[in-house]
């Protein structure tokens, strides 16, 4: 499907999932995998989650990471539904009655939250692969001081730990762990790294280059010119 790029990532949900109703092709559909651009693929995807995301749950809406920011919810970057959920008319409703492009805004109050709300109403739970409550504990662990040693100075390895154990100050309520925990989140298995987070990281995060680039199994360096949109620059003179 070829279609102007307006309405963000549930813009483009809406629009998938009503072309394929208006040409009959989700009566045999049993699962339905939803993905936007916002991430980057590490490389060695069946090391990590992702083989457990594209397996799902017949029983869950499965998500790899969840957030409390806002509301809680899915974060929208990669949804599994299975057969339960997409058969239902409510499912087929919100589509249908989804505000479509209204900014980044009523994406996430409409789309992202109001998504995952509505499936809780109606008795599905939702599974995140790498929870933002368990992630939290794993920031004090062993584990994690472990893992960046292993690939980091000893230096370098304190003071990433230094800045993450900082952030326990603040609620989860109030940051998303994909930007806030990315190294962390990286080294449980996560299969993505949000793409802001390597081209303008405006919020200053701490940099999942900082671990990844040094691990075959993480980031290709030489094919980051081509994947990356860099943010623009006013050039004068």
């Amino acid at each position: 499907m070829i279609r102007i790029n307006e309405g963000r990532d549930f813009g483009a949900f809406q629009d998938g999932w009503l072309n394929l109703k208006a040409k009959d092709l989700l009566t045999c559909c049993k699962q339905l995998i939803l993905l936007n651009d916002s991430v980057y693929p590490i490389i060695n995807l069946a090391a990590s989650s992702w083989p457990r995301f594209l397996h799902g749950d017949p029983e869950a809406v499965v998500g790899i990471t969840d957030s409390y920011e806002n509301g809680y919810h899915l974060q929208s970057y990669a949804l599994h539904l299975p057969q339960s959920v997409i058969d239902s008319g409510w499912w087929d409703r919100y589509w249908r009655d989804y505000p479509g492009w209204g900014g980044m805004r009523r994406s996430i109050r409409s789309g992202e939250i109001g998504l995952s709300q509505l499936i809780l109403q109606h008795g599905i739970p939702l599974k995140a692969l790498h929870s933002v409550a368990k992630l939290r504990s794993k920031l004090s662990s062993e584990t994690l001081q472990q893992q960046l040693e292993s690939i980091c100075s000893k230096r370098c390895s304190d003071w990433i730990l230094k800045e993450l154990i900082s952030s326990g100050t603040s609620s989860i309520n109030n940051f998303s762990p994909t930007h806030r925990w990315a190294i962390p989140l990286i080294l449980d298995g996560c299969p993505f790294i949000k793409r802001q987070l390597l081209e303008n990281n405006e919020e200053r995060y701490l940099d999942p280059l900082l671990i990844t680039c040094g691990e075959e199994s993480f980031v290709n360096p030489d094919e980051l010119a081509d994947y990356l949109k860099p943010p623009i620059l006013y050039l004068f003179g």
